[in-house]
């Protein structure tokens, strides 16, 4: 199986299962508080459960990791899904929340 070079768009298939992961610019901090965790979770619950099953969850400090099968690939209004997409809309929010 051919490895994605890091920060290298890849898209994301049905049947597939990924390691999704992200972390803080320098490692800073991407969870401050209870409160920033359990948005983060509300996100996964929004953005990633309705087309993937999460295996496997990490969430750390400075990043996270998330080990998902990817089910159904339909989103609205986006024509290529990546993981970068997701992990944008779910991270930027915490970011400026």
């Amino acid at each position: 199986m051919k490895q994605p070079i890091l920060n290298q768009a890849v898209e994301f298939e049905a049947g597939h299962i990924y390691h999704v992961f992200n972390r803080g610019n320098n490692s800073q901090r991407l969870f401050f508080t209870r409160g920033n965790y359990l948005f983060f979770i509300e996100k996964i619950r929004t953005y990633v459960l309705p087309h993937a099953d999460v295996l496997a969850w990490c969430l750390m400090p400075t990043h996270f990791h998330l080990m998902v099968h990817v089910n159904d690939l339909h989103m609205e209004h986006i024509d290529q899904v990546t993981p970068s997409h997701l992990i944008n809309r779910m991270t930027l929010t915490i970011r400026f929340h």
